[in-house]
């Protein structure tokens, strides 16, 4: 029978057997044909038929003109005539399987999409999918051009249908393009957009989105053709121009602006494709797709997929949720992990900064509270209890009370977690994955639809491209299959160990035979299989039985590595020969491997004591070595034979599963695994010294990036270094993970480190006491740097008397610094002053140039906090003229940080901003994030005093990102407080108000006394500024007790004025003045002129309210020369507060000035909304702000009362 194709959607088009039927001797007969086709499933009366096609005719003759009507449409259908079915009554048109009809199949899915039980249509993947076929369905609409002449009625029926299906179709179109755009497919989603312009040329918003996806392409020129199309369109259809909405895009768009983007998190891609799970994937995206769907767990056993699987569903799932999908791995955490370790690992994946005093679990409910998300979870089964037990709702305790806790609160998350075991909670939906499908008997047709056979070929073909499944060899391999139960990992080994002997002896049955000899764990529902052969170790074990000897020692040695590694440690560490009886490589070559790996040039003049510490030998491992010529051959077979994965960044690694079958083997050889450990510690105490070498200089990014990468080596290899003791390896290990965690974080790990080395070879008697000095001194800078500053200056104690003992000045001037610079941290200027220069002679006098900088830098930052700003420039200028002749890019970043904020201060904005940037550009360089998180800090500063507070606050958060990878609580309280001090500024106060208490706290719980008292100034402010004055007053006073503690002369000027805010809006008008005296006082001679000029607005205000006029005209005179000069009072806290006062004053004195005063100062806050791109901002900084809102909204009277 003929399929029967039949196209509406656009002109009318019918197919039998893709043969165009054109011999419709009528358009009445397509009509009709249409009508009964779409309008099918049921009989229609003649009557109704000849009314619908003839209304004008009598029934007599209508009923006459439809027999004829269906007699040409019989004849227009030919073989498929057997559709129609005719009787004296009635008439039917009926589809058969096969035909096509894309009217009913458009409306189907539109009905699908309907009834689809799903949380938001837009975002709902399956709607999301039958959206994209009802597009691609879609070429026109309906009957387009198609009209019959005295036919009102059946016109009318078209014009509704069209209608209807049009309004769908653009629905389609929109979420279509919508769904593309959010998942970055920016070419998917201008087609549907181009699409829907098509077919509504009149609707604007189309436009712009085309306009929008076109310069986001870097099709500018497209982009602003569009729009003339736009207006053309506009002007014909419907007579107007474009709104401004559309003419602003055109101009952004025409200046090259950058678009703003909305695109949530991306999963990490698959790097795989997956195979046989297409079931799987569509079951999944209907379930998740399900509102009560809260919780679905991937269960099944180790091997079975369910990572790719959960990898691919969050690959698929990219742009359905409005926050995205996060992908959380926690097989990387051991099974003794805490509920600390585990929220800060999804945490971290979350990209949400630690918050002290919190645990990360509060952190990440506060944060999912009100995101719509997919979190996967991967990996749980070894951190769950061994034992189910009861949980209310205050149960929080473990794993699974806070799961339940984050479904029970973060009503927008959607949790996929994949465990070998379901996770026994009440919102759970348990999804079991089974192997994957095999055929019944190797006779089925097409074997490779099956996702066993089919993962089994392409693995196999991956590795050797002549690899092909015969009607010879499927037997054998569906056996294979099978006795691993289908499971993919089982699958792949297989696959890659056949693979490798095509052509020889070794053939398909062959392997079979073995692998159903040697199961022994993996059980298997097959009745007439022993229980020795139900094992997925059985791939382990034929694997490893066909390959050399050489490559099983091979495979075993590089089970020594944690994490990945490289061709060339491959080389230097499991490198060994069982024929030529070669020496093993010996320290001195494992350094010259380690200087190669890292490039660095003329590597033969490197010596192993150079990069080891001056160690002696670390101990020849047994048996012979290899030449590297042979290692390669051997990591090249075991990566040809999947047994080793050659990742994308050309680094290799072992699947976990495998690696612990191989540390099994390895660790049989007691003697061998003991050399191994020890060449695998010697090569990356080579690699750490060379790194640590160059961590400040102009290879920096490349030691960062090598240090990152080998961490986990990094940290076997000072595991192995301390435990046996081995001082050589110890050394240059804690000059590159000291430095590597303090940058990059996170601390407490670090710390955690190298305490516990501390412990264990503190008390013994052969530790030399210059290593402990060492040791204790970099606990003490992972502790400053974390803010616990007592702990750490107990720590430089400790190693200052080890120093002493081991009579090394060298040492002595490095913890003198170090004490100094946490002295300086806790705001104790005078007794950091005396070590420091105490720092300062030693440095000097031991030839050590870049410590004698440091202490130099540390001395202008204490003269910068204490407003002596020409001492502070001197020995900045000092300390970078030493870094920049040493090539030492951290000192020098360091200061340009430090003179940008000096510069800052002191108004000069340009020079500042210069410094800042080239700081932040040698930060990013260097690969320190807690550097470029200050930088960042600094420049957000400057933003926001230039009213950029957009821009500011997007600057505070990167620089609270940052922090937060590393644990860094001490800067991120920092940053809380500047950035409260900008949502302040902008009207945010309940969100000001939130930052600045949690600064405090921060700051309380490090015992930061200074910063705290900054931050309470910052609150006394806010409470002027929400109409409480009292409160006010309270906590400016305090503000001024803990900061006359510290002589900390700049918040001194700020708690003195905000205090004297405080004592106006009270009525104590002559305390208010002596406060505004006292905090000029403290106003050094380079502070901002604009700080002069906001306490000179404030005398002109409390001499208007105490009535003397003249005075209070005297006063603001100044004021009004500086408003002249800068509108923008740039550094001034609240200049709009300025133009206010200097209104009101000139208002009330009756002087002609007031109204330009008062237009100016309208102008200006007009300005400085218009930098305000974010609408919330914008309506809080002219509505929140009582001065704003009345100069913004309100008649001159207004002024009178905020």
């Amino acid at each position: 029978m003929a399929q029967l194709t039949l196209t509406f959607l656009g002109s009318f088009q019918i197919t039998a057997a893709e043969h165009p039927l054109t011999a419709f001797a009528t358009d009445k007969a397509r009509a009709l044909l249409a009508y009964l086709a779409v309008e099918g499933g049921h009989a229609h009366t003649r009557t109704a038929l000849a009314g619908l096609l003839w209304p004008d005719q009598p029934e007599d003759r209508a009923r006459q003109s439809l027999r004829q009507t269906i007699l040409y449409l019989k004849q227009a259908l030919g073989a498929c005539e057997d559709r129609l079915t005719v009787d004296r009554d009635s008439v039917r048109f009926d589809l058969v399987a096969g035909d096509q009809l894309d009217v009913a199949a458009f409306a189907g899915l539109s009905d699908a999409c309907r009834r689809h039980r799903h949380r938001r249509t837009g975002r709902c993947l399956p709607c999301l999918r039958r959206y994209d076929a009802m597009a691609a369905l879609y070429r026109g609409d309906f009957l387009a051009g198609f009209f019959v002449s005295n036919s009102d009625r059946f016109e009318e029926w078209l014009v509704l249908k069209r209608e209807w299906l049009h309004r769908q179709a653009v629905e389609a179109l929109e979420a279509v393009a919508a769904y593309a755009e959010r998942r970055g497919d920016l070419e998917a989603a201008r087609e549907a957009t181009y699409h829907h312009v098509t077919l509504e040329p009149w609707c604007e918003e189309a436009h712009r989105t085309l306009m929008r996806l076109l310069a986001r392409e870097g099709h500018r020129s497209a982009a602003l053709a569009q729009y003339e199309a736009c207006r053309r369109a506009l002007a014909r259809e419907l007579g107007v121009e474009p709104t401004d909405e559309t003419t602003t895009l055109y101009l952004r768009i025409r200046r090259g602006d950058t678009l703003p983007t909305s695109e949530p998190p991306s999963p990490p891609i698959p790097s795989t494709a997956l195979v046989g799970r297409d079931t799987e994937l569509t079951d999944l995206t209907e379930i998740l797709a399900d509102p009560h769907s809260r919780l679905v767990t991937l269960v099944g056993p180790g091997g079975i997929g369910k990572t790719h699987l959960a990898r691919q569903v969050a690959e698929e799932h990219r742009g359905t949720y409005r926050d995205g999908v996060v992908f959380v791995a926690l097989g990387t955490l051991d099974s003794t992990a805490s509920d600390a370790e585990v929220g800060t690992a999804v945490a971290e994946a979350l990209g949400l900064a630690p918050v002290a005093s919190l645990d990360p679990w509060s952190v990440i409910l506060d944060a999912l509270r009100h995101r719509e998300m997919l979190l996967i979870l991967d990996n749980l089964e070894h951190l769950l209890p061994n034992a189910p037990r009861p949980i209310d709702e205050d149960d929080s305790e473990g794993l699974i009370g806070r799961l339940s806790a984050l479904l029970r609160h973060a009503r927008d998350t959607v949790v996929l977690a994949t465990s070998r075991e379901r996770l026994r909670l009440s919102e759970e939906r348990v999804y079991n994955l089974d192997g994957l499908p095999l055929p019944v008997t190797a006779t089925v047709p097409e074997p490779e639809r099956y996702g066993a056979i089919a993962l089994f070929a392409q693995r196999a073909q991956q590795i050797e491209r002549r690899f092909a499944i015969t009607a010879a060899t499927l037997p054998d391999i569906l056996r294979i299959c099978a006795l691993v139960e289908g499971v993919p990992l089982g699958i792949e080994l297989a696959a890659a160990t056949l693979s490798e002997h095509v052509g020889s002896a070794l053939a398909c049955a062959e392997l079979a035979a073995a692998l159903g000899t040697t199961l022994d764990a993996l059980t298997t529902p097959l009745h007439n299989v022993t229980p020795r052969h139900r094992s997925l170790r059985a791939a382990f074990e034929h694997s490893w039985a066909l390959l050399t000897p050489h490559e099983q020692q091979h495979l075993a040695a590089l089970s020594v590595f944690a994490g990945g590694f490289d061709a060339a440690a491959a080389r230097a560490i499991a490198g060994h020969n069982p024929v030529d009886g070669t020496a093993p490589l010996d320290n001195q070559a494992l350094a010259n491997a380690a200087v190669r790996t890292l490039g660095t040039p003329h590597a033969e003049a490197v010596t192993w004591p150079a990069l080891a510490g001056g160690s002696a030998g670390i101990g020849a491992p047994p048996g012979p070595s290899l030449p590297s010529i042979g290692v390669s051959v051997a990591l090249v077979a075991l990566v040809r034979k999947s047994l080793v994965r050659h990742d994308e960044d050309g680094r290799f690694s072992l699947h976990r599963t495998i690696a612990q079958y191989a540390v099994e083997k390895l660790t049989a050889d007691a003697p061998r695994h003991t050399a191994l450990r020890a060449r695998h510690a010697a090569y990356y105490a080579a690699v750490a010294r060379r790194c640590a070498a160059e961590m400040r200089s102009a290879r920096a990014t490349e030691a960062n990036t090598t240090l990152h990468l080998e961490h986990a080596n990094l940290r076997a290899a000072w595991a192995w270094a301390v435990e046996r003791r081995d001082d050589a390896l110890i050394e240059p290990l804690l000059a590159a993970l000291g430095p590597l965690y303090r940058l990059r974080g996170p601390l407490p790990e670090g710390t955690r480190l190298v305490r516990a080395a501390l412990v264990q070879l503190v008390d013994d008697p052969a530790l030399p006491p210059s290593l402990g000095a060492q040791l204790f001194f970099e606990v003490a800078r992972l502790l400053s740097t974390g803010a616990r500053c007592d702990e750490a200056q107990q720590a430089v104690q400790k190693g200052l008397a080890l120093a002493g003992a081991a009579a090394s000045r060298e040492l002595e001037a490095a913890g003198q610094l170090l004490d100094g610079q946490i002295l300086s941290q806790q705001a104790a200027y005078e007794p950091a002053r005396a070590r420091l220069r105490t720092a300062l002679v030693l440095a000097h006098e031991t030839g050590q140039p870049l410590v004698a900088a440091d202490a130099l830098r540390e001395l202008a930052n204490i003269a910068n906090r204490q407003c002596i700003f020409e001492e502070g420039r001197a020995h900045y200028q000092e300390a970078l003229a030493i870094y920049r002749s040493h090539a030492d890019i951290r000192g020098e970043a360091a200061t340009l940080n430090n003179l940008g904020t000096l510069n800052l201060d002191a108004g000069d904005v340009a020079t500042a901003q210069t410094d800042l940037r080239h700081a932040l550009e040698l930060y990013r360089q260097l690969g320190d994030l807690r550097g470029a998180a200050k930088a960042l800090n600094n420049l957000a500063i400057l933003a926001a005093d230039h009213g950029d507070y957009g821009d500011a606050l997007a600057t505070f958060d990167e620089a609270l990102r940052l922090l937060g990878t590393m644990g860094n609580v001490r800067g991120q309280s920092a940053i809380l407080n500047n950035r409260g001090t900008v949502l302040w500024a902008v009207g945010q106060y309940a969100q000001a108000g939130a930052h600045y208490r949690q600064a405090l706290r921060i700051y309380r719980e490090i015992g930061n006394e200074q910063a705290a008292g900054e931050t309470l100034a910052n609150l006394s402010l806010l409470a002027s500024s929400t109409g409480d004055p009292t409160s006010a007053l309270t906590l400016a006073q305090q503000a001024i007790a803990a900061s006359e503690a510290y002589d900390d002369r700049h918040n001194l000027a700020n708690a003195w004025t905000y205090l004297a805010r405080a004592q106006t809006a009270l009525g104590e008008l002559d305390a208010a003045t002596d406060s505004l005296c006292r905090a000029r006082s403290f106003l050094g001679e380079t502070s901002p002129a604009a700080r002069d000029v906001e306490v000179q607005a404030g005398l002109a205000y409390i001499a208007l309210l105490g009535g003397h006029l003249a005075q209070a005209l005297a006063a603001i005179e100044p004021v009004l020369a500086a408003l002249a000069h800068d509108p923008d009072v740039t550094g001034a806290e609240e200049p709009m507060r300025i133009h206010w006062i200097s209104y009101r004053v000139l208002q009330a004195c009756g002087d002609p000035r007031a109204e330009p005063v008062l237009l100016r100062a309208r102008a200006t806050l007009a300005a400085l909304a218009a930098r305000l791109t974010d609408p919330e901002l914008q309506r809080s900084f002219l509505g929140n702000i009582a001065v704003h809102r009345a100069l913004h909204q309100g008649p001159p009277a207004a002024l009178e009362t905020p």
